[in-house]
């Protein structure tokens, strides 16, 4: 009887543990995302994060012109044909990425590891506050015509243009491509993917794409 006993205690003690062992590969099993899910929420906080500028620029700036006629072969100012403007705007400038060019693509050779290739930053809008032009100056000569409102958009345009050029130089779109990357990394941090992959966010030239994603090609179609 005591043997019985001794045995049934002992199958008792081995159908627990075999129980809590099933249990805790089951648990672990479901806790461990799959590569798919990680896709669907990398593509969907990269494309949160182009819906937002990644960095916004606002300026201000002046157009100068003063243009006048001189006499045929000589260095000399024709009175009356000068013409004159003096303008004050505000304008803003938008960097940031392409979400259609992003790809997600798994390294086996590294466990579960996850490249995530972001094409570098580029100019994506720039346009002047109409609301904010203050024209100080303008004037022509009795020989000369009159500015028109076509001149006047003519150098707005060409302005914006040379803030852009004034802008790049000045490494706007280096700070995006920085937080384009910080900013993808904290999101997904927060997601906790971190957890279940390494993952290595890498920017790209656009001249350069890596090898297309076709899981990402399937989403955007």
């Amino acid at each position: 009887m005591a043997t019985f006993t001794s045995a049934l205690a002992v199958m008792f003690v081995f159908a627990i543990m075999t129980a809590s062992t099933v249990y805790l590969f089951m648990k672990r099993k479901q806790d461990i995302m799959t590569l798919k899910q990680a896709k669907i929420i990398i593509y969907a906080e990269v494309q949160d994060i182009c819906e937002v500028a990644l960095v916004k620029k606002t300026f201000n700036s002046i157009v100068s012109k003063d243009f006048d006629k001189k006499l045929p072969f000589f260095d000399t100012h024709i009175p009356g044909t000068s013409r004159k403007f003096l303008m004050e705007y505000s304008g803003v400038i938008k960097c940031g990425f392409d979400f259609q060019k992003v790809q997600v693509v798994p390294d086996d050779s590294f466990g579960r590891k996850i490249k995530i290739f972001i094409p570098k930053c580029k100019i994506l809008d720039r346009y002047s506050d109409d609301d904010s032009f203050k024209i100080h100056f303008q004037d022509a000569g009795i020989f000369a015509s009159n500015i028109k409102i076509e001149e006047k958009d003519k150098w707005v345009a060409d302005d914006l243009e040379n803030q852009v050029q004034i802008a790049i130089q000045e490494g706007l779109v280096e700070r995006a491509d920085e937080n384009a990357r910080q900013m993808l990394w904290s999101r997904l941090s927060n997601r906790g993917l971190n957890n279940h992959f390494n993952i290595e966010i890498i920017s790209f030239d656009k001249d350069c794409p890596p090898v297309i994603d076709s899981y990402q090609q399937n989403l955007l179609e």
